[in-house]
């Protein structure tokens, strides 16, 4: 009886194995890491924005959850065209960084500040000594689309 009582605690043992093998516990997804670096996004939005007809120079800042585009645009073109244009980049920095709220200005002197912004934060002054021209460039920017909740589907940062 010994044996039998072996073998039967061996089966239960092996069986209950395989049950946690094959079926396990659902471990939760770990939370997407956002790819790159503030720097790499920036790099990687700038050459999508340049693809974009009409577009002759693209520069970008990547602040918190936010990518500010400013564009130099290849010819003085009427406002209907601007807009078109600026939405091409706008869709095209979504489709790439949906995680990201984004702005997109063709107005110069926005762009001039973006530009000046980038270069400060390359050269090593950290976003919060940014602060001030962030939050100008913010209340500049009219064409804004904003991240989209995964788990709501609906905009706004999780």
């Amino acid at each position: 009886m010994n044996v039998s009582r072996q073998k039967l605690f061996i089966l239960i043992t092996l069986l209950l194995g395989i049950c946690l093998a094959t079926g396990g516990c659902n471990a939760q997804k770990a939370a997407k890491p956002l790819p790159g670096t503030p720097k790499e996004v920036a790099n990687l939005v700038e050459t999508e924005a340049v693809k974009v007809e009409g577009v002759k120079k693209a520069a970008a800042l990547v602040s918190d959850r936010t990518i500010y585009v400013g564009l130099e645009l290849k010819d003085n073109y009427d406002k209907q065209k601007i807009t078109s244009i600026e939405q091409s980049v706008l869709d095209r920095t979504a489709y790439l960084e949906p995680d990201y709220n984004i702005g997109v200005t063709s107005d110069m002197a926005l762009v001039t500040k973006i530009k000046d912004a980038a270069m400060r934060f390359e050269q090593g002054t950290p976003l919060s000594g940014l602060k001030s021209e962030i939050t100008q460039i913010g209340q500049g920017v009219k064409l804004t689309k904003e991240a989209v909740n995964k788990e709501t589907g609906r905009p706004g940062i999780h």
